[in-house]
């Protein structure tokens, strides 16, 4: 798996896994509300995620900044396109090894580090 930066004009934040996830799982299914166990799965997952990535390296304020700079660039300030250029090259360092990991993991040794995580 190579993750590659991105190039489009289609960029999402994702600051906040829940929202991401719940907007992408209510427009799957075709609904505008969730049940409260629907509700509550998908916080239960967020939270993993942000455990998740902080225990591997990715700090929240990182991607934070980040979509601070894209913002930035957004509104017309073109001086931020190297930046955000080193950025995405340091997030992505951060990132591959973590996928790497996932991959490498199989499915008994992730699981034992979900469970670890989420008894933290």
């Amino acid at each position: 798996m190579r993750l590659e930066g991105n190039a489009t004009g289609g960029y999402q934040h994702v600051e906040e896994p829940y929202l991401f996830i719940s907007k992408r799982y209510k427009d799957r299914i075709g609904t505008s509300s969730l049940s409260p166990a629907e509700d509550g799965f998908i916080l239960r997952v967020s939270r993993f995620i942000e455990k998740f990535l902080k225990v591997h390296g990715l700090e929240p304020q990182k991607i934070q900044r980040y979509n601070d700079l894209i913002s930035d660039y957004g509104r017309g300030n073109s001086q931020l396109l190297k930046t955000i250029q080193r950025r995405s090259e340091e997030l992505l360092k951060i990132a591959e090894p973590i996928f790497q990991r996932v991959e490498e993991m199989g499915d008994k040794r992730l699981e034992e580090e979900i469970l670890k995580i989420l008894e933290s």
